[in-house]
């Protein structure tokens, strides 16, 4: 209702995505009759953002979680989150009207990310 969604893949492909973020979307639909009947279509997706790999960054991706951390004091995780929000720059960095006139960033967590396993396990 007036509002656009867009996710950025930083992993597999938009196929992938539009397929399960489809079968989410029927879920919920079915389960709490919200009456959005979301279409493939209606999925955006901005693809070409896939990194190295699982906990891979490249510099320019932390050069990004870093300049965001020392301007705004938001902390990012370089192995989901981080590489997204990179994905965004970039893209409005080509194309400043990309999203529109307003854009919301959300961040979805994965402060687990900035931890080495044994970090996390003595943690636990």
């Amino acid at each position: 209702r007036g509002i656009r969604v867009a996710g950025v893949n930083v992993c597999d492909d938009r196929a992938y995505f539009v397929a399960a973020i489809g079968a989410i979307c029927a879920e919920a639909e079915e389960r709490w009759q919200l009456g959005a009947n979301v279409t493939d279509a209606d999925i955006e997706l901005v693809d070409g953002h896939v990194g190295l790999g699982y906990a891979k960054s490249r510099p320019e991706e932390l050069a990004t979680i870093r300049d965001l951390c020392r301007s705004d004091g938001v902390v990012l995780d370089p192995v989901y989150t981080g590489k997204a929000f990179h994905g965004v720059v970039t893209e409005l960095t080509a194309n400043p009207a990309r999203f529109g006139a307003a854009v919301a960033f959300i961040h979805t967590g994965g402060m687990y990310g900035l931890f080495a396993p044994s970090d996390i396990a003595a943690v636990l």
